[in-house]
């Protein structure tokens, strides 16, 4: 429908306004930009973030004002109308992530908007803003997520505050002073997102009003959504997702569940709801027939003699098709090739762990090594893939450690692995030239590492000072 190209550098967290009409997103250079979504007109330029702006927000009950938070640790609150900065909340100290309205904030007299704000940052903390108040009495709550703060989500009336990030999904009661209610673990790996929707779920039980019901959903970089009760906090549904999921939002009617994932995939899941003429032509159809089909089964073909309906009671059902053949006017399908199983996966599948090893080593990929390494010491497999290698088989390992223990991502497993090794083959130092070798590379490689860390260390606390001088000085 339309396309944002006026950013000078990567863009984040774009955000449509109620009514449609406005977009927000923050960049990479610290802007915060609004563009007229027909005209895709770009109406304010908001400049005054240190570093990336990650998280960007409307108010909900004035379209005019508009709340980011960046990387700069801060939390501003703009007039998008005079492109003025209202106000700034200083407090966090790590980059902020989330940032949302509380839904029961009140309005303030006088034409002002939302006042009560949510952020979460990379510190571990979630504070509560009030807009009324400047200075440092702006933060009225502060609470201990224990990981870094990805989300944040209100419940419909805003008395409870839902918090993810790292493993753990927090529910905090604000009325009860910052109370934690629950704290769950329902993904394997950490929480990206949340999300609760209003009126989405089917009518409590006794409801005779009929009323749907809250649900939540959160995202993980394991590739699933999970979609929870508020009641209990369970679990109802969960979809899997191609990959790590970072993104999901729901349609304000519950009509669609939009999901970004790490790979670079958008999918988009819609409800479809049978209408009222589709239904009565339906059950006009199936009245005519011998025999009326349970409602549950409308959907299933009728045998022409009988009037018995083609479930999986009958052998029919499960030979139906196979003698059909395609129209001339028909598109034909054809089967999906079987996807070729990598080396390191097929002897993983038939427990030959060392050839797993061996067959990860050939590919020379850092991320496939790291990953079958990491899949050898989760099954406890790892010592009998390392010990009673002789030469020929040591050295690629210790090669491989040697130029790729220094690398952040893997340090800490391929760390642990060369520890493994020091400790089997300490006794078999001297017996081979070849390895004594690579065992020296992989000492210097260490001690080189060693050796930078220590240089940032020094440099890190000759700049400690004068970046703590230069906040007071703002």
């Amino acid at each position: 429908m339309r396309q944002f190209t006026r950013f000078r550098d990567v863009a984040y967290c774009g955000v449509l306004r109620d009514d449609g009409g406005a977009l927000a997103a923050g960049s990479e250079d610290g802007r915060c930009v609004v563009f007229d979504t027909h005209s895709r007109t770009l109406l304010r330029s908001l400049e005054g973030h240190a570093r990336a702006c990650h998280a960007v927000s409307f108010c909900p009950r004035q379209r005019t004002r508009l709340a980011s938070a960046g990387d700069d640790t801060t939390v501003r609150l703009w007039d998008v109308t005079g492109g003025t900065q209202v106000a700034r909340f200083d407090g966090h100290a790590d980059y902020v992530r989330a940032l949302v309205p509380s839904p029961a904030t009140a309005t303030v007299a006088g034409g002002g908007g939302d006042t009560l704000w949510a952020s979460g940052g990379y510190d571990h903390c979630i504070k509560l803003w009030d807009a009324r108040l400047g200075g440092a009495g702006a933060c009225v709550m502060t609470l201990r997520h224990g990981h870094q703060v990805e989300g944040l989500a209100f419940f419909p009336a805003g008395g409870i505050l839902v918090s993810v990030g790292g493993p753990a999904v927090c529910f905090w009661d604000l009325l009860g002073g910052g109370r934690l209610l629950r704290r769950l673990r329902p993904h394997a790996k950490d929480v990206t997102c949340v999300t609760v929707c209003a009126a989405v779920g089917p009518p409590a039980a006794g409801d005779i009003a009929r009323r749907a019901t809250p649900r939540m959903l959160t995202g993980s970089l394991d590739g699933y959504v999970k979609v929870f009760e508020l009641d209990g906090y369970s679990v109802t549904h969960c979809a899997k997702y191609p990959g790590p999921v970072l993104s999901l939002a729901v349609a304000p009617d519950a009509s669609a569940l939009a999901v970004g994932c790490a790979d670079g995939t958008l999918a988009l899941r819609k409800r479809l709801r049978a209408s009222k003429t589709s239904a009565l032509a339906l059950g006009t159809q199936v009245q005519s027939a011998h025999r009326v089909p349970p409602p549950h089964k409308l959907h299933l073909p009728i045998l022409p003699r009988s009037g018995r309906v083609l479930d999986a009671g009958s052998y029919r059902y499960f030979i139906r098709g196979q003698g059909v053949r395609p129209s001339p006017g028909d598109s034909v399908v054809l089967a999906r090739r079987r996807a070729r199983v990598a080396p390191f996966d097929a002897a993983l599948r038939r427990f030959k762990h060392r050839d797993a090893l061996d067959a990860a080593l050939a590919s020379r990929s850092p991320a496939v090594v790291a990953a079958v390494l990491d899949a050898l010491a989760q099954r406890g497999a790892l010592l009998s893939a390392l010990a009673g290698r002789d030469a020929a088989s040591l050295t690629p390992l210790l090669h491989f450690l040697a130029r790729h223990v220094a690398q952040p991502r893997h340090c800490r497993l391929l760390a642990s692995v060369a520890a493994r090794l020091l400790d089997i083959y300490t006794v078999a130092v001297g017996a081979d030239p070849g390895v004594d070798a690579a065992f020296a590379n992989l000492a210097a490689a260490v001690a080189t590492e060693v050796a930078a860390q220590r240089e940032l260390m020094v440099l890190h606390g000759v700049l400690e000072p004068l970046l703590a001088a230069s906040q007071r000085g703002r």
